[in-house]
């Protein structure tokens, strides 16, 4: 485990670390994933995006549990993509940032799902940011992502994907 991850632990384990202003994130992310059955919402936190999405199945995944039913992995690891592979939909909301190695992250969720809402701060300042947005966008294709929509939020750009 990276050193940075541990402290985000004690930070992401804190309901009080988590912002009301996420929630317009969350309803565009929301948007990029409607029509799907079944969503894994990686970095899930308090389950805000869950009420947003309508019809779907929910499956929150993240490092650490606030809520019951989070399925606890470490994310910087070869987790067992296994646990979200019936998921159609993947939502990944201000998590690639806090990733050790966000690339490995991203062919890692490559390989499940058909729709991915992914949000990442393009600011430079950013305590852990590991890539440019270009670098994302190319890891994006690489992996088979097809960029079909974006969308700005405050400082981040929320992309949805669909495999190519």
């Amino acid at each position: 485990m990276a050193p940075f991850f541990m402290a985000d632990l004690k930070r992401w384990g804190n309901p009080n670390n988590y912002h009301a202003d996420w929630q317009e994130r969350g309803r565009i992310v929301a948007r990029y994933l409607a029509g799907c059955r079944r969503v894994a919402d990686f970095g899930a936190g308090t389950h805000a995006l869950q009420p947003m999405l309508t019809g779907a199945e929910y499956l929150p995944i993240d490092v650490v549990s606030l809520k019951p039913g989070t399925v606890v992995v470490d994310l910087d690891s070869d987790w067992n993509t296994g646990i979200a592979a019936d998921c159609d939909g993947i939502a990944v909301a201000g998590l690639l940032e806090h990733l050790a190695d966000p690339t490995r992250f991203l062919w890692q969720i490559a390989g499940i799902g058909q729709t991915w809402a992914v949000t990442y701060m393009d600011a430079a300042k950013h305590r852990h940011k590991l890539l440019t947005v270009a670098e994302l966008e190319c890891c994006f294709r690489a992996a088979g992502m097809a960029i079909t929509d974006r969308a700005r939020w405050h400082n981040q750009n929320i992309y949805r994907l669909a495999r190519r």
